[in-house]
């Protein structure tokens, strides 16, 4: 059975993300979160940031390599990869396109590369993505082609 939890509100330290909306969160141990991207009233972003969990304190990660554009409501996933793994973004929207792009950010190097599919599934914001390791592939689930289209069934993407 679960024990019941709790939520409620901690203070954090350092500079951290403003007020997001369609960002991606993921933990990639059990100390360090890391959220990506999102939009405020400033627009849309590609930021990365990562709060440590112990301290609950924010700053701002270097990475190399060239990051995704801009983009809300995409997907983050964390995938085995080298010793600390590796995150794949992948598509969302900015405020006029939809994609259909992937991206790996991997933990060991701190290096995003833009990775090419052989046959991408189409452009999408609003859906879920999974890695699923008895066929080693990233899954995406539904999202939505427009506001009034959304995308049915399971589209391999790596």
């Amino acid at each position: 059975t679960m024990s019941r939890a709790t939520l409620k509100r901690v203070s954090t330290n350092g500079s951290g993300p403003s007020s997001l909306l369609g960002h991606t969160s993921c933990f990639i141990d059990k100390d360090t979160l890391l959220i990506f991207g999102g939009a405020d009233n400033d627009g849309v972003n590609n930021d990365l940031f990562r709060l440590d969990t112990n301290t609950l304190t924010w700053s701002r990660v270097i990475t190399q390599g060239t990051p995704p554009s801009p983009r809300y409501e995409h997907t983050t996933t964390l995938i085995p990869r080298g010793s600390k793994g590796a995150l794949v973004v992948f598509g969302g929207a900015d405020q006029s396109s939809l994609f259909n792009d992937a991206h790996l950010l991997d933990l060991n190097s701190m290096k995003w590369t833009t990775l090419q599919c052989t046959d991408p599934p189409p452009a999408r914001n609003l859906h879920s993505s999974l890695w699923v390791d008895a066929i080693q592939r990233l899954v995406v689930i539904g999202g939505g082609l427009t506001l009034d289209t959304p995308v049915d069934g399971l589209s391999p993407v790596l």
